[in-house]
């Protein structure tokens, strides 16, 4: 995503409170949905979205315009058609580069005209929106949840910079030790951060914290945060990483957490 924005700090800017309703509606299904909503077309599990759809998600409809043109601008959403085939009878997305007179079915290569027929519904045909199918992924993995962490602290802190999804190695055995989400610097603070969707470890809380201490004395960082979107992270989990973060050696840290990532 950064790469084809142009910088993380163009990510940073991307992925907010304001957008990210909007794009999590591009998350795909995990089953086929039983229902339909307007303006949004479900193929494969895949959802398409109409402006309609995704301007209801956003603040304004000069905003979703403006994140349209973004991401557009970025070759990370493309603007089609929801268009079906006269001989295979299936439906597909067809992108405006495809999109003629004459159009080519995605799914069997035969030759259709653009007619109502082929749309469906209404007189003329309705745009749709498909999001870039890692930036799909990203979601449905809850990437954006270190993303919007990272975002909070660069707004909140001076001369910040940061590093994503480093995994860390033993020197001696190349064994894993531990992936972390994000690591940040503001001002003279050094941060690691675990990001969360569901705001607890999931599991076993003693080896993930002994392994979060671990990467961070290597990295002298002054603060571990537990950060997801919930409106908090589990009480237990918060407690025993501030207790084993204050006796850590040779120096203490902190251990601090990040909440309601999703407002303001």
């Amino acid at each position: 995503m950064s790469r084809r924005l142009g910088s993380r700090d163009a990510l940073l800017d991307l992925v907010t409170p304001a957008t990210v309703v909007a794009l999590r509606a591009f998350i795909p299904h995990k089953k086929v949905p039983t229902s339909r909503e307007a303006g949004n077309v479900v193929i494969g599990l895949d959802p398409y979205l109409s402006f309609e759809r995704m301007a209801s998600l956003m603040p304004s409809e000069a905003a979703t315009v403006a994140l349209i043109d973004t991401l557009s601008a970025a070759r990370l959403l493309r603007r089609g058609l929801i268009l079906d085939c006269s001989e295979c009878g299936r439906v597909s997305f067809v992108d405006a580069d495809r999109v003629g007179q004459q159009y080519e079915c995605p799914q069997c290569a035969a030759t259709n005209v653009l007619s109502s027929e082929r749309w469906r519904l209404g007189n003329e045909p309705l745009w749709f929106y498909d999001l870039y199918t890692p930036f799909r992924d990203l979601l449905r993995d809850h990437g954006d949840v270190p993303v919007l962490a990272a975002a909070r602290l660069r707004k909140n802190g001076r001369g910040y910079s940061d590093a994503p999804e480093l995994e860390f190695f033993e020197l001696d055995s190349g064994t894993p030790v531990a992936e972390v989400d994000v690591i940040a610097r503001s001002g003279s603070e050094v941060m690691v951060i675990e990001a969360k969707s569901n705001g607890t470890f999931s599991g076993s809380r003693g080896p993930q914290t002994r392994k979060l201490l671990r990467v961070a004395r290597a990295l002298r960082a002054n603060r571990i945060i537990l950060a997801t979107s919930l409106p908090e992270w589990n009480a237990t989990d918060v407690a025993h990483l501030a207790r084993e973060a204050a006796k850590a050696v040779p120096f203490s840290m902190v251990g601090t957490t990040m909440t309601d990532l999703d407002t303001n």
